[in-house]
């Protein structure tokens, strides 16, 4: 309101605008004066008739041949904003020529009354109507009345009384137009302020609904993109949101869906009469699996703090729980064998010190074998033969022992309230199921140490290590007797499935016992050299029935398999005291003397000599017998042979002894 006292000012962008919309909001009234001034000019046109019946072309010619196509032509114009510009400037020669042809006429018929009601009305239109700014409506009044004047002065030679009063009528009049024009000035521009401010507000509404319909977009995006899923209820229970995660959980989109038969159904209706939920749901999908759901829900409050609706988020934590159960169950079981590690057994020995568990009873258990197993076969077989003693040792307990992997070989059984008596019996049953079975053709055996707790005084770590005492002496006293059973036994199967014979083993004893008499050996020396020919080859258990038996050349990939025994046979005897005296002359025996053998490459003297020996009579026996896929060759043949490899394969003084005695000639 404080505007109205003072000019208003416009910055030259809003001038600019203000100045289109003032030509553009004016057709209207330049069209309803162009109107106006039609009429008029057809009463002029009745007065001229009248009162200067002789002027009247004249008169037509003004009207209608200069101010109407004047009005018309500024009409048409305002059509165009690019007219804006020169269209103030246009209007005031509009306003000249019609006050002008006006004033004319009063020059002529300075009486005619009607004249000047023509020239007030042509000055107020171009004031109010024409949309005229103050100024250029007052530059093109002083025009018009600059040329009355003029006009006057020249028709009639002087200023007289009538152009004084057209003067001053005029002048009025321009008053009159100029107070009106300001005042509506002052409320067009109020106007176009207030137009641009709530087009401003608007435009800013526009951007801020525009911004807030993105950030909706763009959180329903996340909403939608999220692995959660989320569901919206509103205060009567129903389903108004949710997002994808939901169809995918649910499988299907449940937008319809009653409450009543809603798996969160219970949980909206917790929550609606007060307070937020959250835990675990089990949830059953049309495959039949079961699903574990983590849920949290949580009220919406409107603006009065009532419950408005109810937002819920839901997790799918299945494969989660899995893990967590995975994990619980490794944590607390061997992965190797199934059975319960020792941290769950040292737990469960804590919590069953009980009074009411005694006598509470201990078993250990050591595996006998296990290293000579890893070291023929490999760890892959070895672990194989724990889980196979694992399940004789589950099969011969009762359902309330419990039964733990020590570590290593070892298994320990708690028995609560079992008797020492009674925990002996398990242990006979468990030395008898392990007597009578059998592991890759070898025999298989347990130590076991049995020891009791009667008293709560008593310790029950001393009781964990009298058990562990007593099986270490029964380990001492039977794992000899053990060992040579199963170094029997790998025996045996090696020659079922190769041609390491009895027979074979005799043939090269003979030659062997020849050399080392030539040699002066001693008698633990030709022992020795007897375990060693027996035992030489017997890495060769680990190797396929099939290769051992070829009856054609070995393909690299078979030498390469087959040159691994040597080691093997090594590690078995180093795993076994009776024979681990004779272990490097096993790896030894495919060395040769000129440094081309394997596994390590020794040559001459660093080769040890019953492994010598054992290479020598190892091949004079292959080639006096033959074997499918090499014939036997003749007693020349075989000395020439010898001779050949004398010094390169051979130790050449062993096979100089060798060749040195009749007998043996005749016999090669």
């Amino acid at each position: 309101m404080g505007r109205s006292q003072e000019f208003i000012r416009l910055s030259a962008e809003d001038e600019k605008a203000y100045a289109i919309e003032r030509i553009q909001s004016g057709l209207q009234q330049i069209r309803i004066s162009f109107v106006v001034f039609a009429v008029l000019y057809g009463l002029f046109a009745i007065l001229d008739n009248l009162l200067a019946v002789s002027w009247l072309p004249v008169f037509l010619f003004i009207r209608f041949g200069v101010v109407i196509p004047v009005f018309l032509l500024f009409t048409a114009s305002t059509f165009h904003p690019s007219f804006v510009k020169v269209a103030q400037p246009f209007i005031v020669v509009c306003m000249v020529a019609g006050t002008t042809g006006i004033a004319f006429m009063l020059v002529v018929q300075p009486g005619n009354f009607s004249y000047y009601g023509g020239y007030f009305m042509v000055i107020l239109a171009g004031y109010f109507l024409l949309k005229l700014d103050t100024c250029h409506a007052l530059l093109g009044s002083m025009l018009s009345l600059a040329l009355f004047l003029l006009g006057h002065w020249i028709y009639h030679g002087s200023l007289d009384l009538n152009a004084l009063l057209v003067t001053a009528f005029f002048t009025g009049a321009n008053l009159i137009g100029a107070l009106g024009n300001y005042q509506l000035e002052q409320n067009s521009r109020a106007n176009f302020l207030q137009k641009q401010e709530v087009l401003s507000l608007n435009l800013q509404l526009q951007e801020r609904v525009h911004e807030q319909r993105t950030e909706l977009i763009q959180i329903e995006k996340a909403i939608d993109s999220t692995s959660d899923a989320i569901i919206i209820f509103n205060e009567r229970g129903e389903i108004t949101y949710h997002n994808q995660a939901y169809v995918s959980l649910m499988q299907s989109a449940l937008p319809d869906v009653p409450v009543a038969s809603h798996p969160f159904a219970d949980i909206v209706g917790k929550v609606i009469y007060g307070g937020a939920w959250k835990g675990e749901r089990f949830l059953t999908d049309f495959e039949g699996h079961q699903r574990v759901l983590l849920v949290q829900a949580d009220a919406v409050l409107d603006d009065a703090g009532r419950i408005a609706g109810v937002v819920t988020t839901c997790r799918d934590i299945t494969e989660r729980k899995d893990a967590e159960e995975k994990m619980r169950y490794l944590s607390f079981h061997d992965q190797l064998t199934g059975l319960y590690n020792r941290t769950w057994f040292d737990e469960e020995l804590h919590r069953l010190d009980k009074a009411r568990q005694l006598p509470l009873t201990i078993v250990m258990a050591d595996l006998n074998g296990l290293k000579l197993i890893n070291d023929t076969y490999g760890h892959a077989v070895g672990d194989s033969f724990l889980r196979y003693s694992a399940d004789i040792l589950r099969h011969a307990c009762l359902g309330a022992d419990i039964l733990a992997r020590w570590g290593g070989d070892e298994f320990v059984i708690l028995l609560p309230q079992t008797s020492y008596a009674k925990a002996r019996l398990v242990a006979d049953g468990i030395a008898l199921s392990f007597q009578e079975t059998q592991f890759e053709g070898m025999p298989v055996s347990v130590a076991l140490g049995v020891a009791s707790k009667e008293e709560m005084e008593t310790d029950l770590s001393t009781v964990l290590q009298e058990a562990e005492d007593r099986m270490y002496k029964q380990k001492l006293t039977e794992s000899r007797s053990h060992k040579s059973a199963v170094l029997n036994a790998l025996r045996n199967t090696l020659q079922e499935k190769s041609y390491e014979t009895d027979t074979h083993a005799g043939n090269m004893q003979e030659s062997a016992h020849y050399l080392g008499g030539r040699l002066g050996l001693s008698r633990d020396e030709l022992s020795r050299l007897d375990l060693v020919i027996r035992l030489h080859d017997i890495g060769k258990i680990n190797m396929p029935a099939e290769l051992l038996r070829k009856d054609s050349a070995l393909t690299e990939e078979e030498w390469e398999l087959m040159r691994q025994h040597p080691e093997i046979g090594y590690r078995i005897a180093r795993a076994t005291d009776e024979v681990a005296h004779v272990a490097k002359e096993i790896l030894s025996h495919h060395e040769r003397w000129d440094g081309k053998g394997y596994p390590r490459g020794l040559a001459g003297v660093d080769i040890p000599l019953l492994a010598r020996i054992t290479t020598l009579v190892d091949a004079c026996e292959v080639m006096w017998n033959g074997r499918p896929y090499k014939i036997a060759m003749t007693p020349a043949e075989i000395r020439t042979e010898l001779q050949r490899c004398a010094g390169t394969q051979f130790d050449p003084e062993l096979v100089a002894l060798l060749l040195d005695k009749p007998e043996y000639q005749e016999k090669v």
